[in-house]
């Protein structure tokens, strides 16, 4: 077995001028190559907040880990909108960073 640890940075972007707020969520997620995916961190939660006179951008570090059986694996981070003011979702998402790495155990 080895300890199979994902991490990356998500940044949200809200530039919407309207004061809209806007929520979301980012976590983790591994999968045997081809197979299903299976959260292995916490739900990491941004919020920006858009207005006429600046664009809100914030990081969200996100971090998980799993013990895995030797294989080849998928890794992402997923986001989700929570909670937004206004009419549409405004956060645009970007993927900064994703780093994976495996320790033998």
């Amino acid at each position: 077995k080895a300890r199979l640890q994902v991490s990356g940075v998500v940044r949200l972007r809200n530039n919407t001028g309207t004061g809209n707020l806007d929520q979301s969520i980012c976590w983790p997620q591994v999968a045997v190559q081809g197979g299903s995916w299976q959260d292995i961190g916490p739900q990491m939660i941004g919020l920006t907040h858009g207005d006429n006179s600046f664009n809100d951008e914030v990081s969200i570090p996100v971090m998980g880990g799993t013990d895995v059986s030797p294989g080849v694996y998928d890794a992402r981070i997923v986001c989700q909108r929570v909670y937004v003011t206004g009419g549409a979702s405004q956060n645009k998402f970007n993927g900064d960073a994703l780093v994976v790495t495996a320790v033998p155990r």
